[in-house]
């Protein structure tokens, strides 16, 4: 068999554990406690105000927008609920711990919500994880009682996983628990206006982006599993917009086993089901398959990030920092390349980079040349973490950084030989809000730092020591514990989807 084909291994184990998680959710104290903590009021004005999302509503209300409403919910989740644990800090000294080890014990439940009448003890797995500075081990329990999760509010993807599937059942959707075998947990909630599955990564906050582990992080998925207590399917189809190669990953002899199980769990949770339930159902289960047919239209790489969840070795470590984030080629804008100087006579000449970012593509111009470039990674030195958007509700489009992602940068290298350049403006229409910045910061090729700008659209700079090359560098960010839409904070060249001339750019006096 082919070395990169990945088996499933115990498909059965996999779905019996999250059945056992899944059930748990249907509590109807548990449900209660969950509602009890998801400010609802505040989410539902925050999806009206949502432009993460295309509107798909049919009469404007939060209500019917749920793909705003699951953004909000997702947001507040990972900003202001759940918190994310590598290594818990040491018991004993209070320092940074290592994982050392993993083992399975049974563990005290005496916070528990859940029925455990005549039940077997309570089996987790438990890390131990060793202080770098005493030498002392600090037990991090990797739970599975979603009542005990709802207390502790912290983990790894399954324990955020866990709970934020408990909640989405507890606003009444119909939710999966989803298990990708390579390492990854997540939700799936059903729309009632769209008909179909949405993926929702709490860990993320991501919605409605089921390919962002294949175009962002970088994964090579295999077997993707989602678990709800009415229905179970393998809906790893939904995350690949590579069928072909998903298929060479997966292991031939064990397909057929494989839907037989699916089909069997299936039908023994529809029998649970009242008629109409079950015939609903039923209707959902046919059009996902017919769904699962068909290969995702794979978007732009640029629209996708790396994992943000997590500290950056870690991510690192297990290769799911995405590709494609930063440039290849460091381009130079060279400014006289095809214009004529000879009659300049030592007259100052002006030499522009225009940015149209309705039409994504630059214009420079100096001494009547006149010559386009298509694209804004075109002409960048070097840039990391930003992407074109537009924006479909509001008709504006504009640079910003990858969602989700850490601070985004661009940078442009001017190049003035035989020439000088003396002083540059720059026109960006920059944008902010809620204290994301716009940073500017130009270099001389000397190296010297002529100018550091910030939160400016429109600005002017004279070089002291005229130099022959010049570097211009922005970076957008958004301040610690910022909202997962933050980076629509930080905007660059934002104008009208309708704008037909280049507003924005470079004006470089050289002589």
């Amino acid at each position: 068999m082919d070395s990169r084909r990945v088996k499933m291994g115990n498909p059965q184990h996999l779905i019996d554990s999250s059945l056992e998680k899944v059930f748990q959710y249907e509590y109807p104290q548990l449900q209660c406690i969950a509602l009890s903590l998801i400010p609802e009021d505040k989410l539902r004005e925050k999806a009206t105000s949502c432009t993460e999302h295309e509107r798909r509503n049919r009469g404007g209300s939060a209500d019917d927008c749920e793909l705003c409403y699951l953004q909000a919910l997702a947001s507040w989740f990972k900003s202001d609920f759940f918190s994310w644990v590598n290594s818990p800090d040491c018991e004993t000294c209070g320092g940074r711990t290592r994982f050392a080890s993993r083992n399975a014990q049974s563990w005290p439940v005496d916070k528990s919500l859940l029925p455990r009448t005549n039940k077997p003890p309570y089996v987790i797995d438990v890390e131990n994880h060793q202080c770098t500075n005493c030498g002392n081990f600090t037990k991090f329990p990797r739970h599975t009682d979603a009542s005990i999760l709802l207390d502790s509010r912290c983990g790894r993807c399954s324990e955020w996983a866990q709970v934020f599937t408990l909640m989405c059942r507890a606003l009444g959707y119909r939710a999966r628990y989803v298990v990708d075998v390579t390492d990854h947990v997540w939700t799936e909630v059903y729309s009632r206006t769209n008909d179909r599955w949405l993926h929702v990564d709490s860990c993320e906050a991501a919605v409605d982006q089921p390919l962002l582990y294949e175009k962002g992080w970088g994964k090579e998925l295999s077997y993707v599993i989602g678990v709800g207590v009415d229905d179970v399917q393998d809906v790893s189809w939904r995350y690949s917009a590579d069928h072909a190669s998903l298929r060479n990953r997966r292991d031939p002899r064990s397909e057929k086993s494989l839907v037989d199980l699916l089909v069997a769990t299936r039908n023994s949770l529809l029998a649970r089901l009242a008629p109409e339930v079950r015939q609903n159902v039923m209707h959902s289960v046919l059009a996902e398959l017919v769904e699962l047919l068909v290969e995702p239209v794979a978007c732009d790489d640029d629209e996708f990030c790396g994992r943000t969840s997590g500290d950056q070795q870690w991510i690192k470590s297990r290769g799911e920092d995405g590709r494609n984030q930063s440039s290849k080629e460091q381009v130079t804008i060279r400014l006289l390349e095809d214009a004529d100087i000879s009659s300049t006579a030592g007259r100052p000449v002006r030499a522009q980079v225009a940015f149209s970012a309705a039409g994504n593509m630059y214009t420079l111009s100096c001494l009547g040349t006149r010559v386009e470039h298509r694209t804004w990674q075109k002409l960048t030195f070097k840039y990391e973490n930003i992407v074109r958007k537009e924006e479909a509700d509001w008709k504006m489009v504009y640079l910003a950084r990858k969602k989700a992602s850490k601070p985004g940068s661009i940078e442009w290298r001017f190049d003035a030989r035989p020439l000088k350049i003396n002083r540059i403006a720059v026109n960006s229409g920059a944008f902010v809000k809620d204290g994301s910045q716009v940073c500017w910061e130009i270099r001389s090729d000397e190296n010297t730092v002529e100018a550091r700008i910030k939160n400016s659209d429109e600005f002017s700079t004279k070089i002291l020591v005229p130099c022959s090359s010049l570097i211009v560098k922005v970076e957008l960010s958004s301040p610690p514990g910022s909202s997962s839409i933050a980076w629509q904070h930080a905007q660059l060249f934002r104008e009208s989807l309708n704008q037909t001339s280049s507003t924005f750019g470079f004006t470089i006096d050289l002589s």
